[in-house]
């Protein structure tokens, strides 16, 4: 592994050290996986938390469904971990988990016809002109 990969690696592992510490809304069942549960919480719902996985194989068969490559560190981040959607300000980051949850990044990155070529385009065009 290069340096630059290894550095990537240690960012995106710091990134999810400090979303575990800080937690996460609470979600009902059928947003959760049973492996990413770590407890009830009230009303029926379940705390989790990002876990390391040995293997994500539906990673590699969705990127080779993208017209581009995703940035480095997000490629680490989907390929190492499993987690359920979550939102960071603004930003809400679809699922991964492998399971047929509303919200997995596999399903939902292709859902939005109108809005999937539109974003590729216009990423691309900035991709160009960097």
């Amino acid at each position: 592994m290069s340096a630059a990969a290894a550095s990537e690696d240690d960012l995106v592992d710091a990134f999810v050290a400090y979303l575990n510490a800080a937690g996460f809304e609470a979600k009902f069942p059928d947003a959760v996986p049973e492996e990413l549960r770590t407890s009830s919480a009230d009303y029926e719902m379940f705390n989790w938390r990002i876990k390391a996985a040995p293997r994500n194989p539906w990673v590699e068969e969705l990127s080779e469904k993208l017209p581009e490559p995703w940035p480095k560190p997000f490629t680490s981040l989907v390929q190492r971990y499993r987690f359920c959607n979550f939102e960071i300000g603004p930003l809400m980051l679809f699922a991964n988990s492998g399971y047929s949850i509303f919200y997995e990044l596999s399903d939902r990155v292709f859902k939005d016809k109108g809005m999937f070529p539109t974003l590729h385009k216009w990423l691309s065009s900035i991709r160009a002109s960097i």
